[in-house]
């Protein structure tokens, strides 16, 4: 299925440039790579990060969000235990995911 580079959107076969954009279409939408998101929250519970992750897509700002599974071994035997859940936002929108989260409102 061929997919915008400029706005991700997928189209069916046999079109070849987005009728959006204007820009002609490729085969396979490029991986973004790890670099590319950054840090913009660290949250003690997933509860958190969630209501932190609504508040910057209600400012159309996507986020991921990332866990601190860490494995550890209580008396043999191996247990999960939950660190911290980290919001990820890519880079280009850190700025503002940053003065949102950090704003009052």
């Amino acid at each position: 299925m061929p997919f915008c580079p400029e706005c991700k959107c997928e189209y069916v076969p046999g079109i070849t440039t987005c009728p959006d954009c204007g820009v002609k279409l490729v085969e396979k939408q490029p991986q973004e790579k790890q670099a590319d998101w950054v840090c913009v929250g660290e949250y003690p519970s997933l509860i958190a990060a969630e209501m932190a992750k609504l508040r910057l897509g209600s400012c159309e700002i996507a986020g991921v969000l990332c866990d601190g599974l860490m494995e550890g071994m209580y008396a043999g035997v191996g247990t999960m235990r939950l660190e911290s859940v980290r919001l990820m936002v890519h880079k280009d929108e850190a700025p503002k995911a940053l003065e949102i989260l950090e704003s009052k409102e």
